[in-house]
């Protein structure tokens, strides 16, 4: 039963994310260990920059990675990098509404949007004073 999941995991999820040029995977033989079964998979993956790489790193998780090109230094560009820092905000988010929606009790949820209205605010007045900074100038 284990192949198959990771299989679909592999074919339907992995190698459809965004940025994947071409992948290919073996998943191994499962192995009993008291009483359980574990499996694993080798997965080689061309993507189209970094910040693919960094996605897959947050939402699946792997135990280990090996970087088998560039072997030297690899450049990025400033799109790049604004695009991998939004995705790792992305991320953020993502794990943020899942720890709010399903761990935090009504109270902590009612602490956190107060917090959250106050942070609001003051961001609002930082803009108000830098708009009337540009002004002055």
């Amino acid at each position: 039963k284990l192949q198959p999941l990771l299989a679909d995991l592999l074919n339907n999820r992995l190698l459809k994310e965004k940025g994947i040029v071409y992948g290919y995977g073996k998943i191994r033989e499962p192995i009993e260990s008291n009483g359980l079964f574990v499996t694993s998979a080798v997965i080689t993956v061309l993507l189209k920059s970094i910040g693919p790489a960094i996605n897959i790193m947050f939402n699946y998780a792997p135990v280990a990675v090996e970087v088998l090109k560039p072997e030297k230094e690899a450049c990025i560009t400033a799109s790049e990098l604004q695009t991998i820092l939004l995705d790792i905000s992305n991320v953020s988010i993502v794990y943020s509404k899942y720890i709010l929606e399903k761990v935090l009790s009504e109270e902590d949820k009612r602490k956190i949007a107060k917090e959250m209205e106050n942070r609001a605010l003051l961001g609002k007045k930082l803009i108000e004073g830098k708009e009337g900074e540009n002004k002055d100038n």
